[in-house]
């Protein structure tokens, strides 16, 4: 009798369908969390995603994502997003994407974000979300490939 962890193995099929349904969830925090916005906190979330400076490495703050399903005020999608998949998921993006050009890109993305948020353009903001957390399939589909060339 075997005894031990048996550990999923990560495949793009199954990053996909989790990009899907964290897209429909983090929009439907979006449209819930909207007259719980305070455009100070939006601000300092905008500040901490600076543009980069020469010389110095780009910065990203991620806290966006937490503050719209916070403000939704629905405890499915914090249950949702406390789960320990999304975690994994989150760390996996995390591990992913430690090239300096792509840390400010997605700071440029939460930029988007962020101004489309205080400007109060919602279809802006749905937008910009919308293309952050798709394009985050390209990263992991890229770590996925390196991977498989190390084994």
């Amino acid at each position: 009798m075997w005894h031990g962890w048996l550990v999923h193995p990560l495949r793009e099929k199954d990053v996909r369908a989790y990009l899907e349904v964290r897209e429909i969830l983090e929009l439907k925090a979006l449209g819930l969390a909207r007259p719980r916005l305070v455009r100070s906190d939006l601000e300092t979330m905008l500040e901490g995603n600076p543009l980069p400076k020469a010389g110095q490495p780009a910065r990203l703050d991620n806290h966006v994502h937490q503050y719209l399903v916070d403000k939704s005020q629905n405890r499915y999608l914090r249950d949702f997003f406390r789960q320990y998949i999304a975690r994994y998921y989150t760390m996996l993006f995390d591990y992913a994407a430690p090239e300096a050009s792509v840390v400010a890109e997605m700071a440029r993305q939460h930029r988007q974000i962020l101004r489309a948020l205080i400007r109060r353009d919602w279809p802006r903001a749905r937008k910009s979300l919308s293309d952050h957390i798709r394009s985050q399939g390209a990263v992991l589909t890229r770590l996925l490939s390196v991977s498989k060339e190390g084994v």
